[in-house]
This record gives structure tokens, sequence and C-alpha cells, in this order.
């Protein structure tokens, strides 16, 4: 990790990655993992899936707020 001050405002300082985090990879297979097995649906498939996923993750959110 590199800090850069900020030109324009010194009281802040700019963070930049100078490489990989070593497990990266290993976080981010999963997700690879998902998006390979959507590829294997049709575009009209994953918009029924999509819509699937949006429609039950707003029914999960409003049951969390009607508990809270």
């Amino acid at each position: 990790m590199r800090r850069v001050p900020d030109a324009n405002d010194r009281r802040k300082v700019l963070v930049e990655p100078v490489g990989r985090p070593a497990d990266l990879d290993r976080m981010l297979a999963p997700r690879q993992k998902g998006g390979e097995i959507l590829l294997g649906y049709t575009p009209e498939q994953r918009e029924v899936l999509f819509d699937y996923f949006d429609r039950t993750a707003t029914a999960f959110q409003e049951t969390v707020e009607e508990i809270e």
C-alpha cells in the first residue's frame, strides 16, 4: 500500500494498492464460480432469475423491518 498526499487538500491522504492481497483469488472464487453458472443460462432465463433474486431480497428486507 502506498500513501499519496492529496495536492488539493493537505488533510487528506490517498491510499493506493501496490500489489494484490494474498487471498484475493481465494476470496473471489465463489463469486467467479457463480458467474460461470449464470453464463450457462440464456439471457431470458437470467432475466427470470434476476427478477426472482430482486423480489426475494425485497421480501426478506420487508420481513426484517417487520421484525425490528
